[in-house]
Parts: C-alpha cells; sequence; structure tokens
C-alpha cells in the first residue's frame, strides 16, 4: 500500500446493512478515522445493489491494518446469505469539504428593520374603514355630480378588455360584410378595392420608411 493513500472503498457489503451495524463492524479502527461515509444498498426485483462504505484515515500504517483484517471481512444477512467485504483503495483520494461558512444575518431577526417594521404594524390598531352606507353614499354622490356636469360615467375598461372588444367588434362586422357580399355584386367589389385600397397604403408606408432609412445611412456616411 503507497503511503500516499489514505482513503479506502469497502464494497460487497449486505443491501440490509445498516450503518450502525457497520460502524459497530470497524470499532476497533475507529481511532484512526478521519472520515467516514456510508451508502446503503437496496434491493429490487431487477437487482440488487450493495452496500458501500468510505474510509479515510490518519496515517498509512492504519489504512494497511484496516485492509489486512478487514478485507473478505464476512456479512451474514437475515436470508443466511453471506458477503465478503473487499477493501480497496478509492479511485478518488480526496475527501469532500464540510461547508462551515455561516450567514451573517443568523440571530438578527430581532434587529432587522423590516421585521420591527412588521412587529408594529401587528400592534397598531387597524384603519377602520368608512361604513358601506356611507362609501355608498359618496359613490352616489359622484354619480350625481357628473349628470348634473352632463357628463355620462363610463363603463371601467382595463386595456386588454378594450383590445378584445374591438378586436371582436371588428372581426364580427367583417364577416357580416362579406356575408353580404355574396349576393351584392357591388358590395364585393367595393370590398375588393378597400383590399386593394390598403395594400397599396401598406406598400407606400414601407417605400417611406425605407427612404427615410437610406436618407439615415447616406447621412451617417456623410
Amino acid at each position: 500500500f503507497p503511503g500516499s493513500k489514505l482513503k479506502v472503498v469497502v464494497r460487497n457489503l449486505p443491501p440490509g446493512l445498516s450503518e450502525d451495524t457497520f460502524q459497530a463492524s470497524i470499532e476497533r479502527y475507529s481511532a484512526g478515522l478521519t472520515w467516514f461515509s456510508f451508502e446503503q444498498g437496496k434491493i429490487t426485483s431487477k437487482n440488487i445493489r450493495t452496500s458501500i462504505a468510505y474510509l479515510a484515515f490518519e496515517k498509512p500504517d492504519q489504512v494497511v491494518e484496516f485492509s489486512r483484517g478487514f478485507h473478505l471481512h464476512a456479512f451474514v444477512d437475515q436470508k443466511g446469505t453471506e458477503f465478503k467485504a473487499h477493501v480497496e483503495f478509492a479511485p478518488y483520494q480526496r475527501i469532500p469539504k464540510q461547508n462551515r461558512s455561516s450567514d451573517s444575518r443568523a440571530n438578527t431577526i430581532l434587529t432587522d428593520a423590516d421585521y420591527l417594521s412588521f412587529v408594529d404594524s401587528l400592534t397598531r390598531a387597524p384603519e377602520a374603514p368608512p361604513p358601506a352606507d356611507v362609501q355608498l353614499e359618496r359613490e352616489e354622490a359622484e354619480k350625481r355630480a357628473q349628470l348634473a356636469a352632463g357628463v355620462k360615467p363610463a363603463p371601467v375598461l382595463t386595456p386588454l378588455v378594450q383590445e378584445l372588444l374591438t378586436n371582436s367588434a371588428a372581426g364580427k362586422q367583417l364577416k357580416l360584410l362579406k356575408r353580404a357580399a355574396k349576393a351584392d355584386p357591388e358590395l364585393k367589389e367595393s370590398l375588393k378595392a378597400a383590399k386593394r385600397a390598403a395594400k397599396e397604403e401598406k406598400r407606400g408606408k414601407r417605400a417611406a420608411l425605407k427612404g427615410e432609412r437610406k436618407k439615415l445611412r447616406e447621412a451617417a456616411a456623410a
């Protein structure tokens, strides 16, 4: 065993072997352990995954002692099946670092400004809304004032609702016109003319925009 390697892996452990049972079996070697990890196996209908343990020792001679004493150590599961442990060097010798960094905000909630403001809001008496009859009277007074000024209160419509109503009305109107044009040749020709005019207007806008872009490029080049 080369002295530079201090981490070993123990394979072929019983799938049902618990971590506590394995630690009890290696108790005589625990004095030299610096790191330990255990992955319990699993039995499924398709295959058996044995348990695996990873150990790191402080000195090379402790690695040699553990390998000689624990390699081919026999474990017997509840069904009487024997599993012989295999000790070998871990392919990856580095030890995972434990994250010991602490959060600077830990135990500071009692002095946090947002928390203190929240607690203060809980202690203040909530502002009571006006009674329903008073609020209703205010709304009615506003409506009467608008009517007296000759202004009809407009319904409140969000931009999304307004867009949906506009598109829906335009779509319904176009469908009605196309349906009527089937029986009216003059209306059919009028719709075609309007469609051609719309296309021409669109081409004109594109041409004007193209010209403006050309002028900008020429001005930039000059």
